[in-house]
């Protein structure tokens, strides 16, 4: 089966591991890729986060109560712009033990932060706004499946989940192998679409 679904990946991992026995684990060991994908990972094996211009998109509306909610599967900005009439600016990251100190004014909101769940702007003025941000793609569930990285890049898929498969083998050798394979492959991912970072990297939220 070709690996360009969920259900070409299973089979694909399932013969990568040939081990019989962990079948029943596969779609743990997918899931748990996705969120190395969405995250990067600090652990044994680290790597960067995928950020590429498929996971690019747009939310608009109107800040509300001096907060904007958090839209689907919100990994992080890449920018807010606010608007009143016809004059628009940026909003700067400000972090959360300073941001007190500017969210009693009545003007327009120019600093935002993440508190309650929400992305909060200081300032009570009305505005509407603009969020650029990076969207986790959808989970992987069904079968016939499919997504921008099972696509156009899929050894991530592969050897994320064959990483995550880990705790079952006992081999470091061939993890360190797809550990580095893995890294390689998001590397040239991102470099390949100009990967500059987003905004504030303190925190990261999927909804």
């Amino acid at each position: 089966m070709a690996l360009d679904t969920f259900g070409g990946l299973k089979t694909s991992i399932a013969t990568w591991l040939n081990r019989a026995d962990l079948t029943s684990y596969i779609p743990d060991f997918v899931k748990l890729a996705e969120q190395r994908l969405n995250y990067g990972s600090d652990g044994a094996y680290p790597s960067a986060p995928l950020r590429i211009p498929a996971m690019q998109t747009t939310a608009t509306g109107t800040i509300t109560s001096s907060a904007i909610a958090f839209p689907t599967r919100f990994l992080e900005p890449i920018r807010i712009m606010a608007n009143s009439g016809s004059t628009k600016w940026s909003l700067s990251y400000m972090a959360p033990e300073r941001f007190s100190e500017q969210s009693n004014g009545s003007g327009v909101p120019t600093v935002y932060t993440y508190l309650n769940n929400t992305i909060q702007t200081a300032e009570t003025g009305a505005a509407d706004y603009t969020l650029d941000y990076y969207q986790a793609f959808a989970a992987l569930s069904a079968d016939a499946d499919t997504n921008w990285v099972l696509t156009n890049a899929p050894s991530l898929y592969l050897y994320g989940s064959l990483i995550e498969a880990g705790p079952f083998l006992g081999d470091s050798t061939i993890l360190q192998a797809w550990a580095g394979m893995f890294n390689a492959s998001i590397a040239a991912v991102n470099r390949a679409t100009k990967y500059q970072g987003g905004g504030s990297m303190a925190t990261r939220v999927v909804k």
